[in-house]
């Protein structure tokens, strides 16, 4: 009796970063499987539905990428403010570094695999 293959486990990880040892860097990251990632709604700093990528390095200091299929809410919002969010995806830049003052700037831009779609930059 043959036995089903393991299910696929999304892979949240950082793929390269772009012009080291300089002051404007850039990271790619790659989500295989999207469809695959847990998508309940969080709310506040629960755990479920939230997927983090592993430490990255870049501009001299550590970072992840937070990810939230099911979207982000905080307790205190209001049921409509959550409705709504549960119909977005949430991201984060997360700083997992030392210093206690840091000043940056950042944009993320989704590049959808999807044939014939746009990619968006926020």
């Amino acid at each position: 009796m043959a036995t089903a293959p393991p299910a696929a486990v999304p892979v949240v990880g950082v793929c390269d970063v772009k012009a080291p040892a300089s002051k404007s860097e850039a990271i790619e990251m790659r989500i295989d499987k999207w469809s695959a990632l847990p998508s309940e709604h969080v709310v506040g700093y629960a755990r479920q539905g939230r997927t983090d990528s592993e430490i990255m390095h870049a501009a001299g200091d550590k970072w992840l990428i937070q990810v939230n299929p099911g979207g982000f809410s905080m307790p205190s919002e209001t049921e409509e403010v959550v409705q709504r969010r549960k119909e977005r995806v949430a991201l984060f830049l997360k700083y997992e570094g030392d210093s206690e003052a840091l000043l940056t700037e950042f944009s993320i831009t989704l590049v959808n695999q999807l044939p014939g779609s746009a990619d968006k930059t926020a």
